[in-house]
């Protein structure tokens, strides 16, 4: 008996040790398989694609999963300022990139500060020999103020650049309260606190007006002269003082317009973008 169990614990030993060796070869087939995977990272030779859909942020906000299921609204994507630096700065020097894409059909804007410090890093890459490629079908101001720092901007046929500007509208609630009888109690302290002037006003105090102005002079003096700095051809006087004037002489063709004016240089569809990189880059 004790030769049968002797034989027995070797016999389950053996097993044991089999269960182990296929399991270890199991995982050790499954880490070559993953790291034999196509990797994003691993390329020889190829652009870095900037895809800006959405907002960039210093520091995005987390996103509230039943907040944005009771919305029914898709929440916007936000790109951390210092993400894109960094994959910018990595351009300047990694080999296999052989220049950068930007594309920015859905960008939705982002801080006058993130965008100047991004267009900076632009800039290097392009000191560094390497082309900067933007795309998008129509630009806003934020949009441009970034393509404006490429090596070529390339605009759908039927998009436009039109410069509008920051600034807003607001609504005053003053005429309405009235009407219903409501009487708002107001506490504010100073010439210049215009958060409660909807509900005590029907139009923009003077005080108001004057602080407005005075901070989107600044932006947009800022905004004007970082896209001249960056392209000194885009005649941006013209759409400026005139937008409403450009457009008619042009019949309406705001793509056209936007090339006449050096605010692009090339007019294609997003095929057609990807098809020309294809031929820079490979």
């Amino acid at each position: 008996m004790a030769f049968l169990k002797g034989a027995w614990r070797i016999l389950v030993a053996v097993k044991d040790g089999m269960v182990l060796i296929a399991l270890l070869l199991f995982f050790a087939l499954l880490y070559a398989f993953l790291s034999a995977s196509p990797n994003p990272g691993a390329v020889e030779k190829g652009a870095l694609l900037l895809e800006l859909n959405g907002m960039v942020s210093e520091q995005p906000a987390a996103v509230d999963p039943i907040a944005a299921i009771v919305s029914q609204r898709a929440p916007v994507r936000e790109h951390r300022q210092r993400d894109i630096v960094r994959a910018l700065d990595l351009a300047v020097s990694d080999h296999r990139i052989k220049a950068v894409v930007l594309d920015l059909d859905r960008f939705m804007g982002g801080g006058q500060a993130s965008l100047t410090e991004i267009g900076d890093r632009i800039d290097a890459v392009r000191r560094s020999g390497k082309h900067v490629y933007a795309f998008a079908t129509a630009y806003s101001d934020d949009g441009y103020q970034l393509a404006a720092h490429a090596s070529e901007i390339w605009l759908d046929p039927m998009g436009g650049v039109l410069p509008m500007g920051p600034g807003g509208s607001r609504t005053y609630y003053k005429g309405l309260l009235e009407q219903l009888g409501i009487e708002a109690h107001i506490y504010r302290v100073g010439t210049y606190k215009s958060a409660v002037e909807p509900y005590m006003r029907a139009d923009q105090s003077p005080d108001a007006k004057a602080a407005a102005q005075a901070l989107y002079d600044v932006i947009w003096s800022e905004w004007r002269e970082d896209v001249a700095k960056a392209r000194p051809k885009a005649q941006l006087d013209k759409m400026l003082t005139d937008p409403a004037g450009q457009v008619e002489a042009a019949k309406g063709n705001l793509a056209q317009l936007a090339l006449s004016n050096g605010l692009v240089d090339k007019l294609g569809d997003k095929v057609a973008f990807g098809k020309y990189v294809a031929t820079k880059i490979g």
